[in-house]
């Protein structure tokens, strides 16, 4: 019965490798061409995994955009709240925030374009993640 568990683990653990792999592809193509522009052939290959498989995991190109970019938000919004919740004086805490913000401008730029895509859309009226992310991440509890 062990050897059962073990095997439904590594297929588990296989497939979250594999869907980690999709997003990472993802956001680097969303990133670069837009949602418009943005080809699943090319994610597909560069995620190594066939196209159907991206159907598998998402169901079409919009839910795949919006895990990709949630994704990206997630890693964002964890570093930022990392550093407020950081064991030191409230100044600190601001000093620490705004590094970590300056940090993320350099360093995430796939989530810098996914931002910037995103607040166009919103001033052009179309569908966009922003208004569930800040509902999501800046509601009070």
């Amino acid at each position: 019965m062990n050897v059962s568990r073990y095997s439904s683990r590594t297929q588990t653990e296989r497939a979250d490798q594999t869907r980690a792999r999709i997003l990472e592809a993802a956001v680097l193509e969303f990133s670069a061409n837009g949602m418009a522009g943005a080809r699943t052939e090319q994610i597909a290959e560069a995620a190594g995994v066939n196209k159907a498989l991206l159907y598998y995991y998402f169901s079409n190109k919009q839910a795949l955009y919006d895990a990709a970019f949630e994704s990206v938000a997630n890693r964002v919004m964890a570093t930022g709240m990392a550093a407020m919740g950081a064991e030191c004086s409230a100044g600190e805490r601001i000093v620490r925030f705004t590094l970590s913000h300056f940090d993320r401008i350099h360093s995430q730029r796939a989530f810098q374009s996914l931002l910037q895509q995103e607040m166009i859309r919103l001033h052009r009226g179309k569908r966009t993640r922003l208004r569930r992310g800040w509902k999501r991440f800046f509601a009070p509890d």
